[in-house]
């Protein structure tokens, strides 16, 4: 049973749903992929998505930023980004695929919390396609993502494919008006994945999602 449900095209939701978000509360809510978890990039936030995931070793998560839409694409990775590793020919790409179902995968800027980051030194950004998701993500510098299931279970496309227990132990269920109707909705593709911690431009496809690798492959050949 969902908890309480709010939606993105109502602004005095949106507004709870970043108060609640700032007080490292976690929710369940739609993107423009899977249903998943959001919550703010702290500590205590990463601990809580963790418990919920029942995660049995540690492991970082999808970070999403806003569009760079009065910053550039360089102000908005350098918060989480080695940007000596990132040439301009990466950035001219992932402005042709952002915001999109495209997570890329960069070596992380040193300093950052080891919660931020992976073992091998990375970190995973997102800039989502989401009206609703583009609305309050200037109010952070990123927020975590990540599918809204236990570890090993099936990603939920739809709300209904979201285990029962877990909505209990969220704060909110965020959804757009589309979402009411849950079984019309379209299955959604989760993210295509690509690495570019490697040197220069070489990159690969961790994960074929969204976007086709040929599709992806068509892109980057367009860009200088």
């Amino acid at each position: 049973m969902v908890k309480e449900k709010l939606f993105w095209g109502n602004l005095t939701d949106r507004s709870r749903l970043i108060e609640s978000l700032k007080n490292n509360e976690v929710s369940i809510v739609s993107t423009d992929t899977v249903y998943g978890f959001l919550g703010n990039v702290t500590l205590e936030s990463y601990d809580r998505i963790c418990f919920l995931k029942n995660c049995p070793t540690w492991r970082p998560f999808l970070i999403l930023i806003a569009s760079p839409d009065q910053e550039s694409m360089e102000e908005r990775l350098s918060r989480f980004v080695d940007l000596g590793s990132v040439s301009n020919r990466i950035v001219s790409f992932l402005s042709r695929c952002w915001p999109g179902p495209v997570t890329a995968i960069f070596k992380a800027k040193p300093g950052l919390p080891d919660f931020l980051v992976s073992e091998d030194g990375t970190i995973a950004l997102r800039c989502p396609d989401h009206d609703g998701l583009q609305a309050i993500l200037p109010a952070f510098e990123g927020l975590f993502s990540t599918s809204a299931n236990r570890t090993g279970r099936p990603v939920p496309e739809k709300l209904s494919r979201v285990s029962p227990e877990i909505f209990e132990q969220v704060a909110y269920t965020v959804v757009d008006v589309v979402d009411e109707l849950d079984g019309e909705i379209a299955k959604r593709e989760p993210s295509s994945i690509i690495d570019f911690s490697g040197h220069d431009d070489l990159w690969r496809v961790v994960r074929e999602g969204a976007y086709s690798i040929e599709k992806l492959k068509e892109i980057y050949e367009q860009t200088k």
